[in-house]
């Protein structure tokens, strides 16, 4: 999977980080199933990495 660059196109941007979001949220949930607590919570925190990176799009001129 290959991510939009903000500067490209904002919205496909934002897209590509909300299904990247769910993505790795959906593989968290499969590792903590499996009982790989480690592994599930760095695709927890990849996973909300990437959905606060999509929000930014919207508010990019206040974080400036």
């Amino acid at each position: 999977m290959e991510i939009t660059k903000p500067w490209v196109n904002a919205e496909k941007y934002k897209e590509d980080r909300f299904r990247e979001a769910i993505y790795e949220a959906e593989l968290a949930e499969r590792f903590l199933q499996n009982g790989l607590l480690s592994n599930a919570v760095s695709k927890a925190f990849q996973a909300i990495k990437a959905y606060v990176a999509g929000l930014t799009v919207d508010h990019r001129d206040e974080l400036t």
